[in-house]
């Protein structure tokens, strides 16, 4: 990509469709109770984690 365009025309179509080759997912953000996020851990496709914690408190 060349000069300064928004992060989203690299995926511009004239037909408006995203073809599946044109994105590469490199992280994801997942949220839960902890029993939710149970099921996730040993999967081989998690190649690394963080926790944090979010409060409401002010």
């Amino acid at each position: 990509m060349t000069g300064k365009q928004p992060s989203l025309s690299i995926f511009d179509r004239e037909n408006g469709i995203i073809d599946k080759g044109d994105v590469r997912i490199i992280g994801a953000v997942v949220s839960g109770t902890p029993e939710q996020l149970q099921s996730l851990q040993g999967q081989t496709y998690i190649k690394a984690s963080t926790f944090g914690v979010i409060s409401n408190q002010k």
